[in-house]
């Protein structure tokens, strides 16, 4: 019978968390993410065939956590991400346009490799506009004041961000006149601060969850009529980190795979998108 991790393993793995933040912090610290003259690197667009399902955003959207990857374009991706799967159920070609660390303005470099005749393009983008990894280190392992100096900080990107989505969902639909333009909501990381009460202090929970909340209304008022917003289903949802049985990747999978939906959680969102936009 599979048992919740016990406390000892959680607590590890929060500090195996906290290891990542302070590696990526250093990345970014070092231009390593970025080149000399500033210019943001963008996953390189090889030359496609028309196709009519595109996926463009981050490591949500990549299927980061799903496990079965490649690497393309610099990028990680898996075949069981919910995009793969949802144009596999299509009987579609994707052209997979994520890539983890994805923000919006590297989906912005990539609006123009979107074919016209593209019957469905997906969109996952807004974590790392605002921090959230940041945030998340600092509420999961840091003190109460530095969880809300960096809910603070990711508050503060959220009006800027929701003028900047609108306008690439209209290039976008410019791009793809047809199409279904589908922007994703996340799924939450921690469905209720009583889930984590034997974990994780409640307060720092309950500000991580209300983030979560005001990221996912960005980006709902961020999707002009022309477009549709789609949140993950409730069943993903319930089952986030401190549930007895998580669809997230736990200790012992890949550093970089933890915080993200496991293959369980992709299928769900397959299924759920499939009921929301058709076979």
């Amino acid at each position: 019978m599979t048992t919740s991790p016990s406390v000892p393993v959680m607590h590890r793995y929060f500090r195996s968390v906290l290891g990542l933040f302070t590696a990526l912090a250093v990345v970014v610290a070092l231009g390593v993410a970025n080149p000399a003259h500033g210019d943001e690197i963008a996953p390189a667009a090889p030359s496609f065939r028309p196709a009519p399902v595109v996926a463009l955003g981050d490591s949500f959207m990549a299927g980061i956590g799903a496990g079965r990857y490649s690497v393309n374009d610099g990028c990680r991706r898996s075949d069981r991400s919910f995009a793969n799967r949802f144009a596999r159920k299509r009987g579609s070609t994707l052209i997979d346009l994520s890539c983890p660390g994805g923000t919006l303005s590297q989906v912005a470099q990539l609006i123009s490799h979107i074919p016209r005749n593209s019957e469905v393009v997906l969109i996952q983008v807004g974590g790392n506009d605002i921090g959230f990894v940041n945030l998340a280190g600092s509420c999961l392992i840091a003190s109460h004041a530095t969880c809300q100096s960096a809910v603070r900080t990711a508050r503060a990107q959220l009006p800027g961000f929701v003028t900047r989505l609108r306008a690439q969902i209209q290039r976008i639909r410019s791009a793809a006149p047809d199409a279904d333009i589908v922007v994703l909501g996340y799924p939450r990381l921690i469905h209720s601060p009583l889930q984590c009460a034997h974990l994780l202090p409640q307060d720092r929970t309950q500000l991580m969850t209300a983030v979560q909340r005001d990221l996912d209304r960005a980006l709902w008022r961020g999707t002009p009529s022309t477009a549709d917003f789609i949140d993950w289903p409730r069943s993903v949802d319930q089952r986030s980190l401190c549930a007895q049985h998580p669809w997230y990747a736990l200790p012992g999978e890949r550093i970089d795979d933890i915080l993200h939906p496991t293959a369980r959680a992709t299928s769900a969102m397959t299924r759920h998108l499939i009921k929301k936009l058709g076979n």
